[in-house]
């Protein structure tokens, strides 16, 4: 009686399906994925009666996960003249996705999880880290040479430990284990790093609190936190004195935004499924003076310089996926990219190499530091980075990476594939 009830559902909701993108699509060629869909979306009574043995839920749900986002993929390039109806389109997917209990979405380039309690994470490879250590032992060595100091900051991704992994999706996840091996072996190297995890744990907190629930990204609150013990341990260790009193909470003013924009994991799975997120604006209450120049385009002020608040309005547009003002990436309201100088501050020239992570994170280490310059690795070649390395007369180069970058360049189609490439006749390149 049960398999026939759920039969009859997912026969009304193809129904409603069919019905809807008919109406809203019937000029594109759309309709020819349909099928596809609907095969992948609501599952056949004989589908369903497999379904019943829980150690094939696992696989099942992934095929589907699978294939359903090559056919949206598919059904968004033939509907981008239809912008009003392609969010209805993504929401109404989102929606039947959460319906027929699709927690992995996968295509070519990522796979999201869902978990129980609604917190996207992904899945990443084992490494063996060869690659990675090879690269910052030689630019270690690089450095030493020129009279910088190194230091390499790992920034947690979305939980701490692998077992959350294990114990959601009956499979493996090596991001912390990665993690674990390469910075033992930085150890061994004598290479001096910051694990932002052993913080996490030592403080009692919560990766449910660090991060954005369908976002990859830290939150803004996460950023200063990281910043004010990078800031310790250049005090403690590189011959730094910056006021630890500019990262007092009672120094900033905090604006939060409830239910606001959709994450970029978000977008992949909808508003209907996922839900919105929360934002929290910090601007500190104390005078600042900055001057920046990113491409040759100069700005000066004070820390306002590094927010775009027009990302708040909701007359503003990101030239993503989608159009719609919720959609766009809050994340990237702030900006701490290019050359920095802090007026305010007498000592520091910090060369980052850095990831989307510090969008958010520099701003706040430019409170207490002189001069600041970010690159990222992954759109250059090595010459280049050398050469910024030996014109910028910079006393001391911060390597802070999202721990998934550990690994990426085992798979050349990746993203970030040459984020640890520095010298270029390295071993594995």
């Amino acid at each position: 009686m049960e398999k026939d009830i759920v039969f009859i559902r997912n026969m009304i909701l193809t129904v409603a399906f069919a019905v809807f993108l008919g109406y809203n699509a019937h000029n594109t060629e759309a309709l020819h994925n349909l099928a596809d869909i609907v095969d992948v979306v609501f599952p056949t009574k004989k589908s369903v009666e497999a379904e019943e043995n829980y150690a094939d839920v696992t696989k099942t749900q992934k095929n589907k996960g699978k294939i359903l986002a090559d056919c949206l993929n598919d059904v968004s390039e033939n509907i981008n003249d239809l912008l009003p109806y392609q969010e209805k389109l993504v929401n109404l997917s989102g929606a039947l996705m959460r319906v027929n209990g699709v927690k992995d979405y996968y295509n070519p380039e990522y796979g999201i999880n869902v978990t129980t309690s609604n917190y996207v994470i992904s899945q990443v490879e084992q490494t063996s880290t060869d690659y990675e250590v090879s690269q910052m032992i030689q630019l270690t060595n690089y450095l030493d040479e020129h009279g910088i100091r190194l230091l390499y900051v790992n920034e947690p991704a979305k939980y701490i430990d692998d077992d959350i992994f294990r114990n959601e999706f009956s499979a493996e996840s090596y991001l912390n284990r990665n993690a674990d091996l390469f910075l033992k072996r930085l150890s061994e190297a004598q290479i001096e790093y910051i694990d932002l995890r052993e913080n996490i744990r030592e403080e009692g907190l919560d990766c449910h609190d660090l991060f954005y629930r369908a976002d990859h990204h830290w939150t803004v609150p996460t950023s200063k936190w990281a910043a004010e013990i990078i800031a310790e341990k250049l005090n403690d260790d590189y011959g730094y004195d910056i006021d630890l009193n500019l990262y007092a909470d009672e120094n900033f003013n905090y604006v939060e935004y409830e239910n606001c924009w959709l994450g970029e994991q978000g977008r992949k799975l909808a508003e209907s499924y996922i839900g919105m997120e929360n934002f929290t604006l910090i601007v500190p209450t104390y005078d600042t003076s900055f001057s920046r120049n990113i491409n040759g385009e100069y700005t000066e002020g004070d820390f306002n310089i590094f927010i775009d608040y027009s990302v708040y309005s909701d007359s503003y547009d990101m030239d993503w996926e989608f159009q719609p003002a919720k959609l766009k990436g809050w994340h990237y309201s702030y900006n701490g990219d290019g050359y920095i100088q802090n007026n305010n501050a007498d000592f520091g020239n910090v060369l980052i190499f850095g990831d989307s992570y510090e969008r958010t994170l520099i701003p706040f280490m430019s409170l207490g530091i002189r001069n600041i310059y970010k690159i990222e690795p992954r759109y250059m070649n090595s010459t280049d980075i050398q050469a910024i390395i030996e014109s910028g007369d910079y006393d001391t180069v911060i390597i802070t990476y999202a721990q998934f970058m550990i690994g990426a360049h085992d798979n050349p189609d990746n993203s970030n594939y040459g984020m640890f490439t520095f010298f270029e006749d390295s071993v594995g390149n």
